[in-house]
């Protein structure tokens, strides 16, 4: 597993523990989704509601920790590389 790979492994699980114990606390009887189980299909519609947010929470801390990791390759092939080496920056785009 590369490195970059590893910090959205590692990121993502966190956001993953943190979102499961706030839904723990809160709203205990939908947990079992975000671990990916399903809900009871005698779940009221507000629960069934419920588990829908959570679920799209947890997408959208997906994506933040996905956008998180590019940015920090991106710095950190900048620092490495220089920033006049990466491609579609707008100093690079200007200069050309």
């Amino acid at each position: 597993m590369s490195t970059d790979a590893g910090y959205l492994s590692r990121t993502a699980g966190l956001l993953h523990e943190c979102l499961r114990d706030v839904i723990r606390t809160h709203q205990p009887e939908i947990e079992r989704v975000l671990a990916g189980e399903p809900l009871d299909p005698q779940a009221p519609p507000e629960l069934v509601a419920r588990a829908i947010q959570a679920q799209g929470m947890w997408f959208q801390l997906l994506s933040i920790a996905e956008q998180n990791a590019a940015m920090r390759q991106r710095r950190q092939r900048e620092v490495e590389r220089g920033h006049d080496q990466l491609r579609g920056t707008f100093a690079q785009v200007v200069s050309a």
